[in-house]
């Protein structure tokens, strides 16, 4: 199975189905089931008070 990594809150939001897409820049032919992870980073911190993604995250 693959994985992706993603910071927060934006892994968050693409498990809730509000983010639903997301760019790289290696493209991939894999469909199917896929594991998340979601990193903590800086920006994860700082974004995740912002009132966008308070109302969103629980």
């Amino acid at each position: 199975m693959k994985a992706i990594s993603l910071l927060q809150p934006w892994a968050t939001l693409v498990v809730m189905g509000v983010k639903t897409i997301e760019t790289r820049n290696l493209g991939t032919k894999y469909q199917g089931p896929i594991l998340m992870h979601a990193s903590q980073g800086k920006a994860g911190s700082i974004f995740a008070s912002e009132s966008l993604f308070k109302n969103r995250i629980r």
